[in-house]
This record gives C-alpha cells, structure tokens and sequence, in this order.
C-alpha cells in the first residue's frame, strides 16, 4: 500500500507535500502525521524523506540525533543516506567532535567523510589491540614462569621416580614442558587445563618401549588412582597392568609426600 497514491487526511497534508512521503508501512506513520509534533512530520516538513524511510524501515521511529539533525535542517543541508549519515555522526561522537557544528554534521562529500572517520577508528582500534595482545602476552609468560616455579617445588621430590614391571616404566611428568608434550602425543588436556597447577595431583606417564601409552593421575592426599587415560582419553591394552603398579607402588609415593 503506497499513502502517496492515497487521499490523505487534511492532517496528513499540513505536514507537507503529498510526493514527499516516502513508501513504507502506512499504519504506523499515518497515525503518527495524525498526531503531529513528532519526528516522522518533521521530516516531511523539512523534506528529510530518506531519513523518514530510514526511521520506519528500523523500527526506531525517532531521530537518534535530533539536535545534529536540526542543523542539518537550519542549513538546509538533505541527507541522502540516512543510514550512512547515522553511522557518520557515530564516528563523531566517538572522536568527541562538536554535533551540533554544521562543518562536521553537514558533510559536503557524506561517504568519503565517513570511510576517513571508519578507517582512523580501525587504526585506532588495530593498535589498541596490538596493545592488549601485547600486555597479555606479558602475563601469561610471567603466570608461565610462577607455574614453572611453583610446579618445580610441589614436584620435585617426585623427580626421578621410576615404578617398573611388566615391560612398562611409570615416570612423573618433570616439567611444564612435558606436559605440554604428554597432552600433544595423548590428544587430551592434561596441558590445556594446566593440570601442572594442581598441588593434589601427581601426573605420571607409563611408557613401553618408546611409546607412551596411558598418562596416570594419582591424588596426593588420598592416594587414589583418580584416571589413567591412554590416547584421546580411551584405554591402553597395558591400563590393567597399569593400574596395578601403580596401587602396589603408592607405598613410594606416600613416602616421597612425607
């Protein structure tokens, strides 16, 4: 339904001209001209139809910037995109320049005055980024060397414990970095949830051969097996014979917690 094409109410042609309403739903914007006073008339009035569209076609119904667009409207200056020209008068807020100076607001070339605004402000925000990155770099490497350091002295008592049988050699793992080594070949999170933090945990590796079968955590103040995972988190055909060096050596392990 286009009201352009429709006899308007004597109400509805104060407003302005009848060629300058825009095609939009009709409903809401007749009754809003019925009631006059409001920003959908000013528009009409002042010739400002694409940002009548633009009004409607959101569902905002209100001029977000009234006071940037009554300048434009003392300069008779039309915005031709509506949209653009709302994004643009964004930019300006965020560069705290003045809305209500019509050098700023009334833009002689809208686009190019914008793509200005929107790449400054990507610049701006790239190296905000770059900085954060940067200062999260910087902490994670100094929570890295507290862990380090931290893992070192819980552990340490622990390093070089062998538990051996049935062709298997159980060790602890000895260092952040064999964590991360252990997680890589088991493809499960022993590293990624930073199992190396964990004061109750003691992580060992049973290893055959040269492979790593099955990575075993032991609760250091229950003195349990809480799970012994071969690779992506499933179970090695030595996880019994794991299991079971590992309770008849738990003796050592308590003594090596003493």
């Amino acid at each position: 339904m286009d009201i352009s094409k429709k006899e308007t109410d004597p109400g509805i042609e104060k407003a302005g001209n009848r060629e300058t309403v825009p095609r939009c739903t009709p409903s809401k914007l007749v009754r809003d001209l019925l009631k006059g006073g409001n920003d959908a008339e000013l528009c009409i009035k002042t010739g400002q139809t694409d940002m009548l569209k633009h009004m409607y076609k959101t569902g905002y119904y209100q001029l977000r910037y009234k006071p940037s667009f009554n300048i434009c409207n003392r300069n008779r200056y039309i915005i031709r995109d509506a949209s653009m020209w709302n994004d643009y008068i964004s930019l300006l807020s965020y560069f705290h320049k003045d809305l209500h100076n019509a050098k700023y607001v009334c833009p002689k070339n809208l686009k190019a005055e914008h793509d200005r605004l929107l790449r400054k402000k990507n610049e701006i925000e790239a190296r905000q980024r770059r900085e954060r990155d940067r200062i999260k770099a910087i902490q994670k490497e100094k929570q890295l060397k507290e862990d380090i350091a931290s893992f070192y002295n819980r552990m340490e008592r622990f390093f070089g414990m062998e538990i051996k049988g049935d062709g298997i050699v159980i060790r602890p793992l000895e260092s952040v970095t064999q964590f991360y080594k252990e997680g890589k070949a088991m493809h499960h999170c022993v590293y990624a949830n930073r199992y190396y933090r964990r004061s109750e945990c003691l992580i060992m590796t049973a290893i055959v051969g040269e492979k790593h079968v099955e990575t075993i955590e032991v609760n250091l103040k229950s003195f349990q097996i809480v799970q012994s995972r071969a690779v992506c988190n499933g179970t090695s055909e030595y996880h019994d014979c794991i299991i079971r060096l590992v309770e008849k050596n738990m003796s050592l392990i308590k003594k090596l917690t003493a």
